[in-house]
Parts: C-alpha cells; structure tokens; sequence
C-alpha cells in the first residue's frame, strides 16, 4: 500500500512542478490509491476486532470509517462521513 502512496505523492510533486496543478491523468493515481487505502483499513479493522487489543468499538468505527470513504466528498458536507474514523 506504501507504494501506491509513494506514486500518488510523486505524481502530485510532478503535478504542481511542472504542470502548474493541471494533470489530466490525476485520477488514474487517487481513485486506485484511496481503493487500496480504504481495503488496507478494513484489514486493519478486522484485525484489530479479532485481536482484542483495543476495545471492539474501535475496530467497529474503523471499518465504518473506511467504508464511508468512499462516499465522502471534502468539498461538500459528505465530509462528514469521516467523523467515524476520526473518532476511532
């Protein structure tokens, strides 16, 4: 997952450098990013529900939280939908 970070924030470098913030192929690097991120805090969840570690609400609001980013929006009140995996 650490990779498709690394290409999304190299292609946000490249971005604002040499095109002045105007790539038209910025989405072909953020969609499969915020998929791979969003999957890595499911497993993370799940993980941390059957370890017992945390309390299970936290690993409860985890996964609510990744889940209910692929419907937020930062640019509108879906922003929102966040709160859960700001609290967890």
């Amino acid at each position: 997952m650490s990779g498709l970070t690394t290409l999304v924030g190299i292609a946000s470098v490249i971005e604002y450098v040499f095109l002045s913030g105007d790539l038209s192929l910025m989405p072909l690097l953020v969609i499969p990013g915020i998929f791979a991120l969003v999957i890595g805090l499911v497993i993370l969840g799940i993980g941390v529900f059957r370890s017992g570690v945390l309390p299970r609400w936290v690993a409860v609001l985890l996964v609510m939280g990744a889940l209910a980013m692929l419907g937020s929006n930062e640019q509108t009140a879906l922003e929102l939908l966040l709160v859960p995996l700001g609290i967890a």
